[in-house]
């Protein structure tokens, strides 16, 4: 399990997350919400070792990442980014590279890591277009071919920062799905998300976070009970009870003349 404990991390010198204490759990998706620029991408660049943070603040398994080599953090924990180039590279292989951190110099890839590559396009519906270059694919297509090398990286921990920009609501339904099947599997799933309701629906556990600090940890149930969602984000926050689960709805607060 990946802890961090007082973290505190930044660019520059200059801190964006302060003195955050929290744990991604087995079996359970966390989501991290925020107002832009709380410090939710930060935090997860943090956790990877991506950036500088103080000593012993981020540990996996109770072992400081720092005493870590890269490629023993990238066998545990793996990073869907935002911001990603449109490669021009096959996608299957492009999802050989999730097999980046079993492979001795120079890269080789076994007809193992074929296989689990091969299962893992499967799995996310990408082997259809396997042949084609990535920069040629719709956008659920290429977010299809992300997930299959997040997938095949093989990790217990999966880091997914704001995955449904630029997805239509068919798609970024399936990937919540997706994910939450993934932590029924025994992984850690964490995400960043802007969409509210969203993170309310599928969420196991919420972080809520605001200028850098976390303010609230817990169920969406008991987010919603808290009313921190609407202190933090300056929104009217509701939910009405459907036939298949509670449904959650932003809207503007009225403002006063």
């Amino acid at each position: 399990m990946i802890e961090l404990k007082y973290l505190s991390a930044g660019y520059g010198g200059k801190p964006v997350v302060e003195d955050v204490s929290l744990s991604f759990p087995a079996g359970e998706v966390t989501v991290l919400l925020g107002p832009t620029g709380s410090g939710k991408s930060t935090l997860l660049k943090a956790a990877l070792g991506l950036i500088d943070s103080g000593r012993e603040q981020v540990f996996y398994d109770g072992v400081p990442i720092e005493k870590l080599t890269r490629r023993q953090v990238a066998r545990q924990a793996a990073l869907l980014a935002q911001a990603r180039q449109e490669a021009e590279i096959q996608a299957e292989r492009l999802v050989l590279h999730g097999r980046f951190p079993y492979l001795a110099y120079p890269r080789q890839y076994s007809e193992k890591d074929k296989e689990i590559a091969r299962q893992a396009m499967e799995r996310t519906g990408a082997a259809a277009y396997a042949q084609r270059l990535v920069s040629q694919l719709s956008g659920g297509q290429r977010q299809s071919v992300y997930l299959a090398m997040l997938l095949a990286q093989q990790t217990q921990t999966v880091f997914l920062d704001e995955p449904t920009v630029f997805l239509d609501i068919c798609h970024q339904l399936r990937l919540m799905e997706w994910v939450k099947l993934l932590a029924k599997e025994g992984r850690a799933a964490v995400m960043v998300l802007h969409d509210l309701p969203l993170a309310m629906e599928y969420a196991d556990r919420i972080a809520l976070m605001e200028q850098g600090k976390l303010v609230f940890l817990g169920t969406p149930e008991q987010l919603y009970a808290s009313g921190k969602i609407e202190t933090v984000f300056g929104i009217r926050f509701t939910r009405i009870q459907g036939e298949d689960g509670m449904h959650y709805f932003c809207s503007r607060k009225e403002e006063t003349p």
